[in-house]
C-alpha cells in the first residue's frame, strides 16, 4: 500500500501520515492517534524509504502565504510534495515565500535552474519562461500545470449531501472583488460547479443560499466577523439551508463560532470543507471534507518539471488531481433521523 491508499483506508489525510512518518515525536498529533497509525503500517507492511542523493540543480519553489497562519495545514502537504520528490529527483529546493504586498515585488532567483510557483497573487514574471517553470494550483496559458478538480471538489460533496437527505444546500466563500492581486480563478470556478451541480441533482438555485462576502484584508478575524453575519442570518431565515460546502478553513472557523452564535452542528447546520486540511481530524465535531491530495499536487509539480527541463519544446501540459471525500462528522442523516423520530 501507498500513503494515498493507507490515507483513505484509515480516513485520514495523506499529509497527516506522512506528518507522523517524518516527525514521529511530533506533538501536534494525538498520541492515540500516532498509536492507531504506526499500528495500521506496521500491520499492511508499509516500509517508509528515504532516498538520499546529491543535489545536482537548485529549484526555487515560491509561494505566497496571505494568511501566515496557515502554512502549517494549509501549504506544508504541497512543501512535503515537492521537497520529497526533489530528493528523489536530485534537485535541491530553495524556498521563498511572500506576503501579499510582496508579491508584485518578487525578483528572480539567481541561481537556479527551475522554479515551481505556486499562488494566486504572483503575477508571470519576465523570468518564469515554459521551459523551466511549472505552476501549481494557479495556471498560466502556456505553461505546465497541476490543478486541483474544482468541478468534483463541489460535485462529491453535493452528491454526499444528497445521498443523505438535504435538498437545501448552500455554498460559503470569501472573494476579493476590489483587489485585483487575486487572479486565482478557484473561486469562480467552485461557483460555477455548485449552481451546475445544483441541477445535476434537480434542486433549485438561490441567491439566498450562496454567500459570497467580500474579502478586504483577509486574515482571521475579518472571517470570523463574516461567519458571525452569516450565522445571524442564517437564523432570521424561514426556509433555512440543512448544509452548506466551504473551504475548510471556514468551516473550521464556522465549528468554533456555532455553538456561540447558539447552532447546534451537525443537527441544525450540517458542514463540508474541501481541502481535507489537518485539522479537520480534530475539530469539533470532525470535519467531513474533500482531500485534494495536496501532497500528491506537489510531487506531481516536480514530475513535469523534470520532464520539462529534459524537453523543453514539448507541448505543456495541464495535470489535475482527482479528490475524494473523507466521511466525519459534521453532516446528519436526514433520511435515517426522520425514520428514527417515527419509529
Amino acid at each position: 500500500m501507498n500513503q494515498v491508499e493507507i490515507a483513505k483506508e484509515l480516513k485520514v489525510s495523506q499529509a497527516l501520515i506522512s506528518h507522523i512518518l517524518n516527525n514521529p515525536k511530533t506533538t501536534r498529533i494525538p498520541e492515540s492517534k500516532k498509536n492507531e497509525i504506526f499500528a495500521f503500517l506496521k500491520k499492511s507492511g508499509y516500509q517508509h524509504k528515504r532516498k538520499k542523493k546529491t543535489p545536482l540543480r537548485r529549484i526555487a519553489y515560491i509561494t505566497c502565504l496571505n494568511i501566515p497562519e496557515l502554512y502549517t495545514d494549509l501549504y506544508r502537504p504541497y512543501m512535503l510534495g515537492v521537497t520529497e520528490a526533489a530528493e528523489a529527483a536530485s534537485f535541491e529546493i530553495v524556498i521563498k515565500n511572500y506576503n501579499q504586498d510582496e508579491a508584485s515585488d518578487i525578483m528572480e532567483i539567481n541561481d537556479v535552474t527551475g522554479y515551481i510557483v505556486q499562488s494566486a497573487f504572483i503575477d508571470r514574471k519576465p523570468f518564469f519562461k515554459k521551459e523551466n517553470t511549472v505552476f501549481v494550483d494557479n495556471p498560466f496559458l502556456g505553461f505546465d500545470s497541476v490543478e486541483p478538480d474544482n468541478f468534483r471538489t463541489i460535485f462529491l460533496p453535493m452528491e454526499y449531501l444528497v445521498r443523505q437527505g438535504h435538498s437545501k444546500i448552500a455554498y460559503w466563500s470569501m472573494w476579493n472583488y476590489g483587489k485585483r492581486q487575486n487572479r486565482s480563478k478557484h473561486p469562480e470556478h467552485l461557483l460555477n460547479a455548485f449552481h451546475f451541480t445544483l441541477q445535476e441533482f434537480g434542486l433549485k438555485a438561490s441567491e439566498k443560499y450562496t454567500y459570497l462576502p467580500e474579502a478586504e484584508k483577509y486574515n482571521i478575524q475579518e472571517i470570523e466577523e463574516n461567519v458571525i453575519k452569516f450565522f445571524r442570518q442564517w437564523k432570521t431565515m424561514k426556509e433555512r439551508p440543512t448544509a452548506i460546502i466551504t473551504g475548510d478553513i471556514y468551516a473550521i472557523i464556522m465549528l468554533k463560532l456555532a455553538p456561540e452564535c447558539g447552532i447546534s452542528v451537525p443537527d441544525d447546520l450540517s458542514i463540508i470543507g474541501s481541502d481535507n486540511i489537518a485539522s479537520c481530524e480534530f475539530s469539533n465535531p470532525p470535519l467531513t471534507s474533500i482531500e485534494q491530495n495536496r501532497q500528491e499536487m506537489g510531487r506531481l509539480s516536480i514530475e513535469l518539471l523534470n520532464a520539462r527541463l529534459n524537453r523543453p519544446a514539448a507541448s505543456p501540459k495541464r495535470l489535475i488531481c482527482e479528490p475524494f471525500l473523507i466521511e466525519r462528522k459534521s453532516v446528519t442523516d436526514i433520511i435515517n433521523r426522520e425514520k428514527t423520530m417515527k419509529r
